[in-house]
This record gives C-alpha cells, sequence and structure tokens, in this order.
C-alpha cells in the first residue's frame, strides 16, 4: 500500500517537473490557495477562498482574490452556488487595478465506485472599474464549462484530472472560444475538516497577443469549520 502512495505522488510530480520545464520559456505561475467552508445544514453551505497568483517566474505578485458564496444541495447529484469575489489585478502598465466578479455554477456529479465524474457549468460577470471611472469598461459576460474526474485510492489519497472551457458572451471581437485549461491534481485528507491539495494547470488564451500560456502550479488548503 505504502509503494502505490509513493507511486501516485511520484507521477503526480514527475508531470510537474517535465512540464514545468518547458513552461519556463514562456511563464510559470504559483498559486497558493486558502478554502474556508461550513455546513449549516445537509443542504446549505457557505464558503470563503482566498487565492494568489505569482508571475514572471513566480516572482512578482500578478492578483489577489477574496471570495465569498453559499451554495444548495439540490439532490445527490446537483448542487448550486451563488459567488462574489474582489480580485486586485496587476496590468501590463504594472499598476493594479480593482475588479468585481459575481458568478453562479450550476454542478453534477456522478459516483461510481471510487471515481467520481463532475461536470460544472459557470456563468460569470466581470466589472473592470467604477462606473464613473474614466477608465470605465463595460462589464464583460462568460459561460464557462469544466470537466473534473478523480480517483480516491483511500480514505487520505486521490487524484483527478481536469478540463475547462471558457466562452465569452458579450464580446464582439472574439466569438468563439476564449481560453482553455487542463490539469491535474493530487490531494491528501487528513481528517474530515483539514486536507491539502496540490494542482498543477496549463491555462491557454486563444486569439490574444503577446504571451498566451500560463503553466500554474497551486496549493490548496481546505478548512471546513
Amino acid at each position: 500500500m505504502e509503494i502505490n502512495q509513493r507511486f501516485l505522488i511520484f507521477l503526480f510530480f514527475s508531470s510537474f517537473v517535465w512540464s514545468s520545464s518547458s513552461g519556463q520559456q514562456k511563464d510559470f505561475v504559483t498559486m497558493p490557495q486558502l478554502a474556508i467552508s461550513h455546513d449549516f445544514n445537509a443542504s446549505v453551505y457557505a464558503e470563503f477562498f482566498q487565492q494568489a497568483m505569482f508571475y514572471e517566474n513566480s516572482s512578482e505578485l500578478w492578483m489577489n482574490s477574496s471570495d465569498i458564496g453559499a451554495g444548495i444541495k439540490l439532490n445527490k447529484a446537483f448542487s448550486t452556488e451563488l459567488h462574489y469575489r474582489n480580485i486586485t489585478f496587476k496590468r501590463q502598465n504594472n499598476q493594479f487595478e480593482n475588479r468585481n466578479l459575481i458568478y453562479h455554477t450550476l454542478t453534477y456529479q456522478r459516483k461510481v465506485g471510487k471515481l467520481l465524474l463532475s461536470i460544472r457549468n459557470r456563468t460569470q460577470q466581470l466589472s473592470f472599474a467604477e462606473h464613473f471611472n474614466d477608465n470605465y469598461r463595460s462589464p464583460r459576460w462568460y459561460d464557462r464549462v469544466r470537466l473534473n474526474l478523480s480517483y480516491r485510492y483511500n480514505y487520505y489519497w486521490s487524484c483527478g484530472a481536469n478540463g475547462e472551457l471558457f466562452f465569452p458572451l458579450n464580446n464582439k471581437d472574439r466569438t468563439g472560444l476564449d481560453q482553455y485549461r487542463i490539469g491535474t491534481s493530487l490531494t491528501r485528507r487528513f481528517n474530515n475538516r483539514l486536507s491539502t491539495a496540490a494542482t498543477y494547470q496549463i491555462q491557454q488564451q486563444v486569439g490574444r497577443s503577446g504571451n498566451n500560456t500560463f503553466f500554474v502550479l497551486g496549493l490548496q488548503v481546505n478548512i471546513q469549520i
């Protein structure tokens, strides 16, 4: 059993090292995350999420965000959530800009043995600045579809793979696929209230000038209170 656990860890980080070595030619990003959740009852829950991203090969702060949301488990298969996220984002002129994000998700999950399949649809509105600011830009709407497949090896360890597609809804210059992401994850569960997850993701922007590819290594701590 111990050999198999070590193999899972070796497989995950070997893929990371191989991919990030090519990523250094473009842009390597690190992403520490903290997620705190609370169940009010069997159906209703609340979440808080804090995230930072460091780019330029993880040497400079790129963005920082705080997220608060609430969710409802509609039944064993479907759940829905509503979130508000405040984002501080570093633009190309090295000035930080405040952005606000409101999004709604609808998730379907199906468990077969130790495999868990989830499909999530996320509709979001991103606003860039105050309405009366000279640099005001109209809000941008996106529709995002994410597919995730995870395998629980035992109580403590699980791994997964995921992919996500981004579709702009009100951008006349971008009418098709705007961005896609693919990633892997390795999760260590300590008890019913604490777990950590290491993630590796390739983010590819479509139809844009400049650097369009980012290689993101994340480390997330999950706490249930």
